[in-house]
């Protein structure tokens, strides 16, 4: 492949959400937001990795599905019903880029991937994910050990890692983000 291709075109640390009128809806898989002047779900994105403290029933990580509204947020993960009313903070913690054809897709053998990481004052940790299944669901991926790096202080920097393997999918993730920004990532195979 000659070009790279672009799997985060840019991806910033979102601010805590705080507030008492966030009600959760198992059947859905929703969270839904009844005051969007202190919580509005419009700066989330598919992908994205949201950790819920403060909650009766549902502190935990969440993977957001789909593009969220104002009101309303849909996760992958399963979650159990509760009325608004608990205070519950709402962290940004990451994202998972989208998927893209690797070396194995195609058919070739000599598994080269090359990915760079592009960061304006980044801490959390980033790394390059692959899954060998046809259709990968959320439990096929798993990291890349050659290309997970962990900034505890703001990193500004454009560094690039060679890995093989014979990956049908890869992905970047970015978990543990505190501050700063992923300007891009890049891939090739």
């Amino acid at each position: 492949m000659a070009d790279s291709i672009i799997l985060f075109p840019s991806k910033s640390h979102i601010a805590n959400k705080l507030g008492t009128i966030v009600t959760f809806n198992a059947t859905n898989k929703t969270l839904v937001s009844s005051n969007t002047g202190i919580i509005a779900f419009t700066d989330f994105a598919d992908g994205d990795i949201i950790v819920v403290t403060g909650s009766a029933s549902n502190n935990a990580t969440f993977t957001v599905n789909g593009s969220p509204t104002a009101t309303t947020l849909t996760v992958l993960e399963t979650i159990a019903t509760e009325a608004e009313g608990a205070s519950i903070i709402i962290d940004h913690q990451g994202a998972y880029s989208e998927k893209q054809k690797a070396d194995g897709y195609h058919g070739y053998t000599d598994g080269l991937h090359t990915s760079a990481f592009h960061l304006n004052g980044y801490i959390g940790s980033i790394k390059m994910q692959a899954s060998l299944a046809s259709i990968p669901t959320k439990d096929d991926w798993f990291n890349v050990d050659a290309t997970s790096v962990t900034y505890a202080s703001a990193e500004t920097s454009n560094k690039g890692y060679n890995y093989t393997g014979n990956f049908v999918w890869v992905r970047a993730a970015l978990t543990g983000m505190t501050a700063g920004s992923v300007t891009k990532v890049l891939y090739n195979y």
